[in-house]
């Protein structure tokens, strides 16, 4: 059913009801519509999804009466293991927190803003991985390496909905475009590997723009750093190096420009974004952009946005030239921040990763102001670095995170982007879509489900509470059913 037979079914119901002097049915309504979880209704009672009943509707006229419940029953208990084969177990089925996808929560309201989730290509074989780490390599090869280190730590990461997908088959890339929209998702950034006139990875991207019937805005991040052995990008244990040759200058402006002229490529006031990693990696960084600069205006007549991300000590654009900045979380929002590994019951005692509190992270976040250059406020779902770093002393992991606790530093993300507009677009970008050995992920896995999907779409599609009271009733607050 289109969003728009969805939403006149709605207002055929409401109005009927006011009709017939239910007034009561209206106000539970507009009291439940931002905060009852279709999904989980539907997964509680699948006749009303068999039905294709809308689930706050049924449940208006029919659930309540019924005693149906709102939510399907907790069978697991999510409290931390005892042991590593205790929380592998708890982690590899669904936890309490688990949700079905919900495609309603988009279709019923359009998106307050514009969200961009960084997208990872390393899901298919290239010849340099096979011989860097061994034939067959890809993300996923590090993805099950993942091993809880201490009780509650979430390890291993398996996916569901996707499954260990392969990006070398053409319709993989479709089939998460179909659900990031489904989620209200405005576009995804890719990353880019440019290696003094080579590329890497480039292959699902490839194809992304040789396929016109994927119709989803996207743009592109320079990941401009080392790839190394350790995945550090730093200069130790190089499998391929930037050089930054002048010589190639011409020919980067000119790959990168073969991206903009696409019609998808996402535009501000006319002009396309690029998203730079690492600035402080470029050489005479400030001279070399406007060089940069002059070979699009000159060759192309083009004169892109190009935005750098916060971290690696460099807050601050202007300093180089550039039009803005964005988040890259957890740069930045994890300097200075305790560890609680004191806290933690250690299930392998060589553990030597640092553990950043989750609730912590987001409170740091949201209590940063508006800088006075234009700022792409950035959330992430999770991230845990284990699957690559396998507890060595370079892990991090934010421990605790939850679909709602996301929810809340996404939310305000989300209004503060309609506040503080970015060249007048109310733009707020998600790390990541799919980067699976870091954590950061909002695909669907066994544990949660959708769950953190759905929470992206509620962030991003249900307003706030109002504060105008309907029939006594505060909307959005909890309500004494009949």
């Amino acid at each position: 059913m289109s969003a728009f037979a969805r939403r006149r079914r709605v207002v055929v119901q409401l109005w009927s009801w006011l009709v017939h002097g239910k007034l009561g049915h209206v106000g539970l309504y507009l009291a439940l519509r931002r905060s009852f979880s279709y999904g989980k209704y539907l997964a509680a009672n699948p006749d009303v999804a068999a039905a294709g009943r809308h689930p706050l509707l049924h449940y208006i006229e029919h659930g309540v009466r019924e005693n149906r419940p709102l939510e399907p029953p907790r069978t697991t208990v999510d409290a931390p293991a005892t042991s590593t084969a205790d929380e592998v177990r708890r982690r590899v089925k669904a936890g309490p927190e688990f949700e079905e996808f919900d495609p309603q929560i988009a279709a019923d309201s359009p998106p307050r803003a514009k969200l961009l989730a960084y997208y990872l290509p390393q899901f298919h074989p290239i010849p340099e991985n096979d011989e860097w780490w061994g034939t067959g390599f890809t993300e996923w090869s590090n993805v099950v390496r993942g091993v809880p280190r201490f009780a509650g730590h979430y390890q291993p990461r398996v996916p569901r909905d996707l499954g260990f997908y392969d990006l070398g088959k053409p319709e993989t890339l479709a089939r998460q475009v179909d659900l990031a929209r489904a989620a209200g998702i405005h576009g995804f950034s890719f990353y880019y590997y440019w290696f003094h006139g080579k590329r890497l990875l480039e292959r699902p991207l490839e194809r992304f723009l040789g396929d016109s019937s994927i119709d989803f805005p996207f743009c592109l991040m320079w990941a401009n750093e080392n790839w190394t052995r350790r995945w550090d990008g730093q200069d130790e244990e190089i499998l391929i190096g930037q050089t930054y040759d002048p010589a190639q200058d011409s020919a980067l402006v000119d790959d990168l420009q073969r991206h903009f002229a696409d019609p998808r490529y996402i535009r501000l006031q006319g002009r396309p974004l690029l998203l730079l990693y690492r600035v402080d990696c470029i050489p005479d960084a400030a001279d070399r952009i406007a060089r940069w600069r002059e070979l699009w205006l000159s060759r192309h007549g083009e004169e892109p946005l190009i935005f750098m991300a916060q971290g690696f000590g460099h807050m601050d654009p202007r300093t180089f030239g550039l039009d803005g900045a964005f988040e890259f979380p957890p740069h930045k929002v994890v300097r200075g921040l305790p560890g609680i590994n004191s806290q933690l019951t250690a299930l392998d005692p060589t553990f030597e990763g640092h553990v950043i509190a989750y609730s912590d992270v987001v409170d740091r976040a949201l209590s940063e102001r508006a800088p006075e250059y234009p700022l792409v406020r950035t959330a992430t779902p999770s991230w845990d670095n284990d699957a690559r770093r396998q507890g060595s002393a370079g892990q991090i992991t934010l421990h605790g995170s939850s679909p709602a606790a996301y929810e809340r530093w996404l939310r305000e993300l989300v209004d503060r982007a309609m506040e503080h507009s970015v060249f007048g677009e109310p733009l707020v970008f998600v790390n990541a879509w799919n980067e699976w050995a870091e954590a950061a992920y909002l695909e669907p896995d066994i544990h949660y489900g959708a769950a953190y999907l759905n929470a992206t779409a509620r962030a991003l599609c249900v307003p706030p509470p109002a504060e105008d009271p309907v029939d006594g009733v505060e909307v959005g607050d909890s309500v004494a059913l009949p």
